[in-house]
């Protein structure tokens, strides 16, 4: 591969799909089932693109950045139609508290205990 980009689109049963673009090296046929099979090899079922879309370019933005919003009209779409379900589920319920508390940022700390 010469150049490669990974988004993410909004699906009915998930909130989003990967979706990958892919630009092959000169000489190289890549397929999306080979593509495919080494995401699943190397990281897993849950980074397997759903639909892999073969590109002589990547559009880019004017910082020379992949431009994900272009990427997305190459995405197949969606396997469902969403219906009545709102993006994202969350945005329109309140805070579960309220008062001193719920002002303060959120920290997470991750402990690693000694084997």
């Amino acid at each position: 591969m010469r150049q490669s980009a990974v988004f993410g689109v909004p699906d009915a049963d998930r909130m989003e799909r990967v979706h990958a673009a892919v630009v092959p090296a000169p000489g190289a046929s890549p397929t999306a089932a080979a593509l495919t099979a080494l995401v699943r090899a190397r990281c897993g079922r849950m980074y397997e693109p759903s639909h892999i879309v073969f590109l002589d370019a990547l559009p880019l933005t004017d910082a020379g950045k992949p431009d994900k919003k272009r990427l997305r009209e190459f995405a197949a779409p969606p396997l469902k139609p969403p219906g009545n379900r709102r993006w994202p589920r969350w945005s329109d319920q309140p805070p579960a508290w309220s008062g001193p508390a719920a002002a303060a940022p959120l920290c997470i700390r991750f402990v690693t205990h000694g084997t």
